[in-house]
Parts: C-alpha cells; structure tokens; sequence
C-alpha cells in the first residue's frame, strides 16, 4: 500500500502498517550498508597491504637492477683496462 495513501486514509492501522514496512525497509539498507562498508574496509586493507608489497618488490628489483648495472660497469672497465695494456707502445 502506498505510504502516502496510509499517512491520509482515515484508518490509524494503515498508517502504522505503513511506518513498519518503512522502518522493516530502513533496517534492511542500514545492515546492506554496513556490510557494504565493512567489505570497502577489507578491500582497502588488503589492496594497501597489497601495494606495500609490491613497493617492496620494485625497490628490491631496482637494487637488483643498480648492482648487475655496477658490476657490468666494473667488468667493462676492468676489460678495457687489460685491453689497454695490451697495446704496443709507440
């Protein structure tokens, strides 16, 4: 039944049939919202949790990278220092 139909009938009992299937109605949103908001909170700590880890990863893969690119450097100049010894003098 229509809640505005309920609130200007004349019978008192419709208007309260009305305001509990309104209220029944508001009880059902509250608990969809909180479940709603406590699964955003899960979701939130889990991709934060989740985004730490992988800064983690990416620091650890640029150390990784930084030293390869220090020994090849290392490796190079040492090559070219030996090659350098090895040409005849004028």
């Amino acid at each position: 039944m229509p809640l505005r139909r309920a609130i200007f009938g004349y019978r008192r009992s419709d208007v309260i049939d009305a305001l509990e299937g309104v209220g029944s109605q508001l009880d059902t949103l509250a608990r969809n919202l909180d479940e709603t908001w406590r699964e955003k909170e899960t979701f939130r700590v889990e991709l934060e949790t989740s985004r730490e880890r992988h800064a983690e990863e990416l620091k650890r893969q640029r150390l990784r990278g930084d030293r390869f690119e220090a020994e090849g450097r290392a490796e190079l100049d040492s090559k070219i220092v030996e090659a350098l010894h090895h040409l005849p003098l004028p």
